[in-house]
């Protein structure tokens, strides 16, 4: 079994509201599935976010590649 902890935040009540029943909609229960829901929708996000971070990185390191062609360096990998 994984570590867990509780993670409380405040949000608007009405997008908290709405959640919580398009979650209830989806699994025909809450409990347990909230949880697993909040958990997978911020293992995404971050996701997303290293990816994006990777892409801008790998964009910088090839601009900078390119640059140094320009100037006739040569690379060595």
């Amino acid at each position: 079994m994984t570590d867990t902890t509780t993670f409380s935040v405040k949000v608007d009540a009405d997008v908290c509201d709405r959640f919580r029943d398009a979650v209830r909609e989806e699994n025909g229960k809450l409990r347990g599935e909230l949880g697993r829901t909040v958990e997978s929708l911020m293992l995404g996000y971050v996701r997303t976010r290293d990816s994006e971070l990777a892409a801008a990185t790998n964009a910088e390191i090839l601009a900078e590649i390119r640059a140094l062609r320009k100037e006739g360096a040569t690379l060595i990998l």
